[in-house]
């Protein structure tokens, strides 16, 4: 076999893992089983993204949910299952949700908000955790993190005092109304972090509270157990 055919092959090998509908369809020679061999490529495509997602139920009452290998958004998530398993591993991230109710979702990035140390449920919300409160648009998911609007109101602070001490009023003026929108923003992000932080630690007492109550029964049916064999 010759370097040429070594390389279509390679090529060839390449497409199909990065996109299977395209990768499968450079195989075939016939235009129809090419067709077909584009349509395989869409169902191995899809389920090999959604075998990529994975799901651990922390507690059911709100429900706290820890997803792996999210896709970032709606519209991602339909194009990488249709074309690319690649595209999803490379564009997704891990999520934990609480559901209330069904009206409202809040979401963290990461699969370690919700932990289980030492016999309990902990709750790990830090400032530079990326968040959104509400129901998932379809186009992306705004999330923001309290440390990062933080940095963004001091960033605007310093720059704005270095163009007063230039006596730069243009460009300070200009900046004086970013840092207003900034520090809106802040008091916004600070809010909701707030807010998601009550939700998740709510739950979490919750599940402890609940974990508390059952070993006391088992531990009060061992005593009662012991109690009658004396």
């Amino acid at each position: 076999m010759n370097l040429r055919k070594v390389l279509k092959y390679a090529g060839k090998t390449a497409a199909t893992i990065v996109c299977p509908p395209v990768g499968l369809a450079l195989w075939p020679k016939k235009s129809g089983n090419k067709v077909l061999a584009a349509l395989g490529g869409v169902a191995l495509s899809f389920a090999s993204t959604v075998f990529q997602i994975t799901r651990t139920d922390i507690y059911d009452n709100p429900k706290v949910i820890s997803s792996g290998n999210y896709p970032k958004s709606t519209t991602t998530g339909i194009v990488s299952c249709l074309s690319s398993p690649l595209l999803h591993y490379l564009t997704s991230f891990n999520i934990t949700t609480l559901d209330k109710d069904g009206e409202v979702e809040y979401s963290i990035r990461g699969d370690d908000v919700v932990t289980f140390e030492n016999g309990e449920y902990k709750l790990n919300l830090s400032p530079d955790k990326e968040f959104f409160v509400g129901n998932f648009p379809f186009i992306g998911y705004p999330y923001k993190s309290l440390a990062k609007s933080q940095e963004k109101v001091r960033g605007y602070e310093q720059k704005l005092e270095q163009a007063l001490s230039q006596g730069d009023v243009f460009t300070a003026r200009d900046l004086r109304g970013k840092l207003d929108n900034a520090v809106l923003e802040l008091k916004k992000t600070g809010s909701n972090y707030e807010m998601i932080r009550q939700e998740f630690q709510k739950a979490v007492d919750r599940a402890n509270s609940e974990l508390e109550t059952l070993a006391a029964g088992i531990h009060n049916k061992k005593n009662q157990t012991q109690g009658e064999q004396k």
